[in-house]
This record gives C-alpha cells, sequence and structure tokens, in this order.
C-alpha cells in the first residue's frame, strides 16, 4: 500500500494502481475528479450526462490500469479519454431526441459564460452556408435566422413553400454533417451546434 504523503505523488500513485491498488486509484480519481467533471460538461451542459460520462472515464482508466506504465503524460491522457468518451456521447446525442432534450435543459445557463464559443459557432455555421447553393443559403438565412415563415420566404423568393421545406432539410442536413465531421473543433461548440439544430428535427 502507499504511505500516507502530504503531497500527491502522480508517479507513485500510478504505479500502485497498475499494481491493482484501489488505494492509488482513489487518490487520483479525488485529484482530477472535479476538473473532469467541469471539463465534460463545459461540452454537454448537463450534469447528470457529465457525472455519467467522468464515471465512465475514470472506469476506464482502471480496467486499463496495466498500460499505464508506458503513457508519458497521464494527465494529458486522462482528458483525451475524456475528450474521446464525451465525443461518442455526443454522436449519441445526434440521433436521441431524449439525450438531446436533457442537454438542452440546462443550456441556457452557460449562455454567459460561452459568448466566445458561441462567436465561434457562428463562424462555423457560416463556412458550411457558403458551401450550399445560393438559393438553399439564402432559405436558410430568412427562415432560421430572420425568423421569417416558409410561406413568408416562398413568397419573396416566388418558389413553393415545399420547395421552401426541401431547402431547409438540405440545409440542416449539410450542418449535421459538417458538424459530425469537424469534432475535432472545440467540443464544447457542438453542443451548441446540437441545439441549434434540434428545433428542426430530424
Amino acid at each position: 500500500m502507499i504511505a500516507d504523503n502530504q503531497y500527491y505523488d502522480e508517479k507513485a500513485l500510478l504505479k500502485a494502481m497498475a499494481a491493482g491498488e484501489e488505494a492509488g486509484f482513489n487518490e487520483i480519481y479525488l485529484h482530477y475528479s472535479q476538473a473532469i467533471y467541469y471539463y465534460i460538461l463545459h461540452m454537454l451542459k448537463s450534469p447528470q450526462l457529465a457525472d455519467d460520462v467522468r464515471q465512465e472515464v475514470f472506469a476506464s482508466i482502471w480496467e486499463r490500469r496495466s498500460q499505464l506504465g508506458s503513457v508519458e503524460s497521464f494527465k494529458g491522457y486522462l482528458f483525451t479519454t475524456a475528450r474521446n468518451q464525451t465525443v461518442s456521447v455526443l454522436r449519441s446525442i445526434s440521433r436521441s431526441n431524449t439525450a438531446k432534450a436533457e442537454m438542452l435543459k440546462y443550456l441556457p445557463l452557460f449562455r454567459m459564460e460561452d459568448l466566445a464559443l458561441n462567436r465561434d459557432y457562428e463562424r462555423f455555421i457560416r463556412e458550411v452556408l457558403q458551401t450550399l447553393p445560393k438559393q438553399t443559403r439564402e432559405v436558410f438565412i430568412q427562415c432560421r435566422q430572420q425568423g421569417k415563415s416558409y410561406e413568408e420566404v416562398a413568397k419573396e423568393l416566388g418558389i413553393s413553400s415545399s420547395f421552401v421545406k426541401r431547402h431547409m432539410i438540405n440545409s440542416i442536413k449539410a450542418l449535421k454533417a459538417a458538424a459530425d465531421r469537424d469534432l475535432g473543433m472545440p467540443l464544447g461548440m457542438t453542443a451548441v451546434i446540437l441545439s441549434y439544430l434540434s428545433s428542426f428535427g430530424k
């Protein structure tokens, strides 16, 4: 067992954990648990989902404890594990209205602190829109950003409401595909994008 120390000796704790000592794991958990929780929470917004993912991350660390001896930076390894697990959850959220609703309940609480994130998100949306046909882009801007109804946009552009709806479906599909493809961006941004797209359904 590890002797009680007045300082955090991560190398010793990792060695103990690799040998199967739960005391080492518990000390590491206590040291990183809160930081990992808030890291995940910033991305998922839902406290319940963040706590669930945190538990999964540390369970994964324990299961792979024998491999930790070759890890140069445990902190980097831990946060990468948390990032990858959160990516997996975000992918699931994008396919689940129930999970999406759970995350969106808490999204307004983060609006003020996420202003910079929202600017990144808006830039991302503009970049994706530039890849779409001109009329599809115009329909999206008028419907989603200007708040016009399908009927109003149809009348202004001289097309039918069904065509407006088709343009909206195409633009949302493109945005969802881009969000899924570009998960390498700051991950909290994905949560905002998912919330933005949620009002359109699948």
